[in-house]
């Protein structure tokens, strides 16, 4: 769940922060409540314990339908999958038809592996919303496993179409794309467009650097790899890609010197042990 940790009124901005990300970003409210439509209203209410009667009154739209699902995915999470479906039999009993009932059928779904039915779920969700991104991109990774590539690029074509051009949608896009020399030259265009709407994102800039290795590319592919992990200091798939194709190239003392100022930075915040 993303934190909203200021607003600027002039601007009609958000300040958010995501628990999965080390840095803030700032984001048009109004762009990010449509992205988001999808998905709410949902949302966390923290007040200080001293402040705590400013709550009294306030109902929270579906909440017991939110408090369900979140005991099914407990329950999933502790692989009580028969309380799991208790729980979900209620929600049918008292709310079916409702959105929330269908993230935690797909949940028990993801759980059991039944990937045709995940996939079934989150396509019925994006009738009723095509701008869910994330029920595109489970219905990719579902037709990853069980659809063939052809299936997998036409699916991500009309999602990318639905969702504007969504940078998640785009992404798997690419990487599809990638697989194939025929495409590269497409995948290539797409990554650097995308480069352009989310420029210090480092998975843009990732997909670049696949698509020139895969074009074989080599020297381009492993600056590329250095720009990725340089944009994202704290994730080490990034080094250690960079790394690895640096070592392929015979280029290991520089990443190695490069790893070692990364270390030598960052080992002060590490939780392991000194």
């Amino acid at each position: 769940m993303t934190a909203v940790v200021g607003h600027d009124d002039r601007r009609g901005t958000l300040t958010i922060v995501d628990p999965s990300q080390p840095m803030r970003a700032e984001v048009v409210a109004k762009s990010l409540l449509d992205m988001q439509a999808p998905y709410g209203p949902r949302a966390m209410l923290i007040v200080p314990p001293d402040k705590a009667s400013a709550l009294e009154g306030i109902e929270l739209t579906d909440a017991l339908l939110y408090d369900q699902l979140h005991e099914l995915n407990v329950a999933l999470a502790a692989h009580r999958r028969q309380d799991a479906e208790q729980v979900l039999g209620k929600m049918r009993a008292e709310h079916g038809g409702h959105r929330v009932v269908a993230w935690a059928e797909r949940s028990l779904a993801l759980y059991d592996g039944n990937l045709y039915d995940a996939g079934r779920i989150s396509d019925r969700l994006l009738d009723v919303d095509e701008r869910d991104t994330l029920s595109a991109v489970i219905v990719s990774a579902c037709l990853r496993k069980v659809g063939t590539r052809a299936q997998r690029v036409d699916w991500l074509e009309r999602s990318r179409i639905a969702t504007k051009g969504h940078p998640v949608v785009t992404e798997r896009l690419v990487m599809e794309l990638a697989e194939d020399a025929r495409d590269h030259d497409r995948a290539g265009r797409l990554a650097r467009r995308l480069l352009r709407t989310v420029p210090q994102r480092a998975a843009a800039v990732g997909l670049l650097a696949t698509v020139a290795w895969q074009a074989l590319r080599f020297d381009e592919a492993c600056e590329l790899m250095r720009l990725a992990g340089c944009l994202e200091p704290l994730d080490e798939d990034r080094a250690s890609s960079y790394f690895r194709s640096s070592r392929m190239l015979g280029k290991a003392e520089e990443a190695l010197g490069l790893l070692r100022a990364r270390q030598a930075r960052l080992r002060p915040l590490s939780s392991a042990p000194r």
